[in-house]
């Protein structure tokens, strides 16, 4: 019965260059199931539903000695084995939403489970650049947060329309997982602002931004479960609020200065565009007042978080005010919080 076989394989195999002592062939058939695992995205293991099984004599099987496809419940059968199982290989391969996963494993040492059968674990190969993020909810607790949107910008003013009707320049965006997880690949080198969101029945909660640097160079095995971006949503609590007073600090009375312009940034690199030629654009800033006669303006229900201050006007007709104080102001929930800004 051998003998039939290894000629009926030699005839099969021909094309695909077989060796001869690969060509004794034993009835005794290779089963098991197909799973896929991704560690960097703490997904659990799962049984595939299709893809292919590959006998070969080499562990990419560029070319192969035998192939049967994967069942829908993972499982697979190749009905002959070589009886020398030296330099054999099973190959494995499944792809799913561009992501091709793959394994390879020797045919002497297959991988069992507890109850004996063949398990073969497929890990991802993913392409370009990869980016993992989780969602943490607000302090105290700080527990992963599932069903929150995620949404890569490629910059900062971008990003801050993540509390606009229409979002502006979103590059990708991904829902958490029940691990407050999501992931990002096939990105292009660069630099990118992540930001998240959580819509419930009753409001709309946000989370701080935050820059991120992908190298396309990297694939999966370059990275660690624990590289990973923290994005934490803030308590939504606008009850905050700030009095701002302008006073002129080119003489000694300090008058106070009406009808410049007071703003509120989120961020340092925001509150910079206080000395660009033209007024800064609305997606930079958080709120603008004008201050009144006694130099004053005050902002309202504000979230609380740390602010940027700029002011922006004239001292005199031919003296422009361009000022952006050096500090930050970080505000708490309920606080009312003064802040006089000397400008020359």
């Amino acid at each position: 019965m051998k003998t039939i076989y290894k000629y009926l394989f030699c005839l099969i195999f021909t094309l695909v260059g077989c060796n001869k002592e690969a060509l004794i062939y034993e009835t005794e058939p290779v089963k098991g199931k197909v799973w896929i695992e991704d560690r960097f995205m703490e997904n659990p293991k799962k049984v595939v539903s299709g893809g292919t099984v590959y006998l070969a004599n080499n562990a990419a099987a560029e070319t192969y000695l035998f192939k049967t496809d994967v069942a829908k419940d993972g499982s697979f059968t190749i009905s002959h084995q070589p009886t020398k199982k030296e330099g054999i290989y099973l190959v494995a391969k499944f792809d799913t939403l561009g992501i091709s996963y793959q394994g390879s494993f020797d045919l002497n040492a297959l991988p069992k489970d507890g109850d004996g059968t063949t398990s073969l674990v497929l890990n991802p190969q993913y392409p370009l650049g990869i980016l993992k993020v989780m969602l943490l909810g607000p302090t105290p607790s700080n527990q992963p947060v599932k069903d929150a949107e995620i949404f890569l910008f490629e910059n900062e003013a971008q990003a801050l329309s993540i509390k606009d009707p229409g979002l502006n320049g979103v590059v990708r965006q991904s829902t958490t997982n029940s691990k407050g997880v999501t992931f990002f690949y096939n990105l292009l080198k660069g630099n990118f602002f992540v930001v998240g969101r959580l819509k419930t029945s009753k409001d709309t909660l946000y989370t701080n931004q935050v820059q991120v640097a992908v190298d396309d160079a990297l694939n999966q095995k370059d990275k660690k479960p624990s590289d990973i971006t923290t994005l934490t949503l803030r308590p939504n609590i606008p009850n905050a609020r700030l009095a701002v007073t302008v006073r002129d600090a080119s003489n000694l009375l300090s008058n106070p200065l009406k009808g410049v312009d007071v703003y509120l940034f989120s961020s340092l690199s925001q509150a910079k565009s206080i000395y660009d030629p033209d007024d800064p654009k609305t997606a930079y800033y958080v709120d603008k007042k004008t201050t009144n006669e006694k130099g004053q303006s005050t902002f309202e229900g504000l979230e609380a978080m740390t602010y940027f201050v700029g002011v922006r006007g004239n001292l005199s007709a031919s003296v422009p005010l361009r000022y952006l104080r050096p500090l930050s102001i970080t505000l708490t929930s309920g606080a009312k919080a003064t802040l006089v800004v000397n400008a020359r």
